[in-house]
């Protein structure tokens, strides 16, 4: 073993509980499996993991005019975007 740490005991980790959040973006789905404590904030977590996969939507959408990637395609070329 290469730590001076010491190990804990059995007795003082917490059991884990596993836990699924799944929803829509994108036109598919996605879906996360974790593992954490009973009463986690499980739907703080599912409201950051949606936000998470809407932002990717919001600046990598080819099918949205506003995304950021659309409006740069859109761009003429030797043009920056702000």
């Amino acid at each position: 073993m290469f730590s001076d740490a010491p190990e804990a005991s059995v007795s003082s980790v917490p059991s884990l509980q596993r836990h699924a959040l799944s929803g829509a973006t994108m036109g598919t789905r996605y879906s996360a499996v974790f593992f954490a404590a009973a009463g986690v904030a499980e739907s703080a977590i599912g409201a950051a993991l949606f936000a998470a996969a809407d932002k990717v939507d919001r600046q990598m959408s080819t099918w949205k005019p506003d995304s950021d990637l659309s409006r740069l395609n859109a761009m003429p070329a030797h043009q920056w975007l702000p």
